[in-house]
């Protein structure tokens, strides 16, 4: 049993809880219940119920790859997009055609930092079920490539501490060693590594930390 979990965290898409598809619920409902059979009645064999889950594992595979080949397939399994508001407007068939309740809406767009429909441009149905809100260009962030402010690329953090352990590999990536990173720290008002549960490193070169309890 605890290989065939394995196998499932292995194989099955990455997908967070706001974008799992219709058949992703209906397969981890099955999966589900095929695991638990054989705990609620001893009748169930575990073997038997093993089987059935990598059935279940091996369509669920099938379908999410046939999705991602196909556009045809994806529209027939997933849906597609359906637009609640454009321009503005509310379109009430859609509304109701995808079972849309006014407040669910009103609900996204105070989610998403916004008062009411006169700020909206577009709502879209996502085909996950999450509504997309996109507002009025006058209520749009100002970039800093709209305002002629040059940024320099950011560079992706490195752990040099997780967990209370000194992450080496990270260090010999940087170019660092221990004795740099006791330097730095003992700047920053740190004692001794043990002390430290977790520290990083920016793009920057600006390291922050975090103590043990």
């Amino acid at each position: 049993m605890a290989v065939t979990f394995l196998a499932v965290n292995i194989v099955l898409p990455r997908r967070t809880s706001g974008m799992l598809a219709g058949y992703d619920f209906v397969s981890l409902w099955l999966f589900g219940g095929l695991a638990a059979a054989p705990l609620i009645n001893n009748k169930v064999n575990f073997n038997q119920s093993i089987s059935a889950m990598v059935a279940v594992l091996l369509c669920h595979f099938v379908i999410s790859r046939l999705a991602v080949r196909s556009p045809v397939v994806s529209k027939l399994i997933t849906g597609k997009p359906v637009m609640l508001v454009e321009n503005g407007k509310v379109l009430r068939r859609n509304m109701r055609r995808a079972l849309v309740p006014s407040w669910m809406l009103m609900a996204e767009l105070r989610c998403s930092g916004l008062s009411d429909l006169s700020q909206v441009d577009y709502a879209i149905l996502e085909s996950c079920g999450r509504i997309s809100i996109i507002p009025k260009p006058d209520l749009w962030p100002v970039t800093a490539g709209e305002l002629d402010i040059p940024v320099s690329p950011t560079a992706q953090p490195s752990m040099l501490i997780e967990d209370g352990q000194i992450v080496e590999k990270n260090l010999k990536r940087l170019n660092y060693d221990v004795n740099w990173l006791q330097e730095e720290l003992s700047k920053l008002g740190a004692v001794c590594l043990e002390e430290i549960y977790v520290a990083s490193i920016d793009g920057s070169g600006n390291i922050s930390f975090s103590y043990k309890e």
